[in-house]
Parts: C-alpha cells; sequence; structure tokens
C-alpha cells in the first residue's frame, strides 16, 4: 500500500491530515461531504490508486506507523560505525546480507582451523645471511614441533 503513495506524501506529517479528518467528520451533513471531499481530492493528489473516504483513517495509520519505524531505523543506523555504514552499502538486501554473512563466518573457521595449525609448528633458523651483497636475509622455515613439545 505504501508503495501507491508519492514519496513526498510519506514524509509529511499525518497530524494535519488527522486534524482535517476529524474536523471534516464534526460538519453537518451537507458539509461534511463537501470536506472529506476536499479532503478526498487533496490526499488523491499523492496517490496512484483512487482514495476512498472511510479508508482514509487506515491510510493515515499506516502511513504514520511508516514514518515511526523509519525515524528509528535512522536513529539505528546513525548509531552504527562507519564500516558497519559501509557493509549495508554495499550488501542492500537481506539475502546479500546473509550471503555476506556466510563469507565472514567461512573466513572465521578458516582463520581458527590456520591458527590452529601454527600452534603446531615452530619457526626454525636454517641459515644466516651469506652473501655479501647489499640485501641479505636469513632463512627461516615451520616445521612440525616435536612430539615431546606437543605433550607438555
Amino acid at each position: 500500500m505504501l508503495s501507491k503513495w508519492n514519496e513526498n506524501f510519506l514524509s509529511q506529517d499525518m497530524s494535519s491530515y488527522h486534524a482535517k479528518y476529524e474536523e471534516a467528520n464534526k460538519q453537518v451533513f451537507f458539509l461534511k461531504g463537501k470536506a472529506q471531499a476536499t479532503l478526498v481530492a487533496e490526499m488523491q493528489l499523492f496517490a496512484v490508486f483512487p482514495v476512498e473516504v472511510e479508508q482514509i483513517p487506515l491510510y493515515l495509520t499506516e502511513i504514520t506507523a511508516y514514518q515511526q519505524e523509519e525515524q528509528k531505523m535512522e536513529a539505528a543506523e546513525a548509531e552504527l560505525s562507519y564500516d558497519w555504514k559501509q557493509i549495508l552499502k554495499e550488501h542492500l538486501t537481506n539475502e546479500e546480507l546473509q550471503s555476506y554473512k556466510v563469507q565472514i563466518q567461512n573466513q572465521r573457521k578458516n582463520i581458527v582451523r590456520f591458527a590452529g595449525l601454527l600452534q603446531q609448528m615452530s619457526l626454525i633458523h636454517i641459515s644466516e645471511p651469506t652473501r655479501q651483497a647489499e640485501i641479505s636475509h636469513p632463512v627461516f622455515c615451520l616445521a612440525q614441533k616435536n612430539s615431546k613439545t606437543l605433550n607438555s
């Protein structure tokens, strides 16, 4: 239903429309119909469907609830860190966010597994720099720790 309203209308304060509707309903029979027709015509400018007088309270309630939800979302988004804002900018749909979550979970599993393998390894110094060149590096390698070291 909300997608059938003009975006500018959805951002307007609905209290004035609530007041106009209440005022129209207080009128006597002939004036009531005229006031309601005026309100319908005004709201029709923002809708892509026929606005019905009987549905105006429902329209206004839905739009007000939408606006409150938007305000909550904006407040929550304002509290997000820059990194989270970037993630949300890159992953616009819930499906994209779920896919990103799965990727991160898989990366964490790989890191934990790799960290476990590293704990079983030790750094061994193989040789000192031997060349007389300006750039010369010692050589190191990773080797699996012996069983005595692993058990202690």
